[in-house]
């Protein structure tokens, strides 16, 4: 059996000009999800017009209720924003790294030795520094300048 017949789709007609769509459902005893989903295939709003008077429902009882009068906009202040002049003093500068490295390709390289790239990986010249290593992967100067200071 069909829930949105002919007739409580007349009923939602009649009930939206005058309720909201929670108040549409409890009258016709089903959720405002169906409710809304049927108005909108229908083409029904549920909108209130300025100066229409809006019924609240409490079970079966009807309250009259008056539209809220609007409020008028609030006025905003204009912010006017004002950078302050910051002076940034001038950075020492870092110490220059020294790097002694004994370039080795990819089969010449072991366990020991700095894993930082030289070159293109692409091309023929491509090596890897080679120098021992102090950390994990580097030798001391591509670990110094691999890391933030």
């Amino acid at each position: 059996m069909k829930f949105w017949t002919e007739e409580r789709i007349e009923q939602l007609r009649t009930l939206s000009k005058t309720h909201s769509s929670g108040k549409v459902a409890v009258e016709l005893g089903c959720s405002r999800c169906a409710v809304s989903g049927a108005a909108a295939r229908n083409g029904i709003s549920f909108g209130s017009v300025e100066g229409k008077i809006r019924f609240d429902c409490v079970g079966k009882d009807y309250i009259k209720k008056e539209p809220k009068p609007t409020k008028p906009p609030k006025a905003t202040k204009k912010v006017v924003f004002k950078p302050k002049s910051v002076i940034i003093p001038d950075e020492p500068k870092p110490e220059p790294v020294v790097i002694q490295s004994n370039p080795k390709t990819i089969w010449e390289i072991g366990d020991f030795d700095c894993h930082w790239p030289l070159g293109d990986p692409l091309s023929d010249e491509f090596r890897y520094c080679g120098a021992p290593k102090s950390g994990k992967n580097y030798c001391a100067g591509h670990t110094k300048l691999g890391t933030r200071q």
